[in-house]
């Protein structure tokens, strides 16, 4: 294998690594934001909260 196929090869496990990443980080928003509504019994009444999902989701990624 030479130089440049390394190269392919490194960038493609690049962009997957940034995928699964980008993936990670949806998954934890959304199981921070469902704890969140059954953490203060929001979760019967109304179960989409647009002002408190932005809040999770932006402290979360400033995390």
């Amino acid at each position: 294998m030479n130089f440049f196929e390394h190269q392919d090869k490194a960038h493609r496990n690049t962009q997957q690594l940034i995928g699964l990443f980008a993936l990670s980080i949806a998954v934890m928003i959304i199981a921070i934001y469902i704890a969140t509504l059954f953490l203060f019994r929001m979760a019967p009444h109304i179960c989409w909260h647009p002002g408190l999902f932005l809040y999770v989701a932006g402290i979360t990624i400033i995390a």
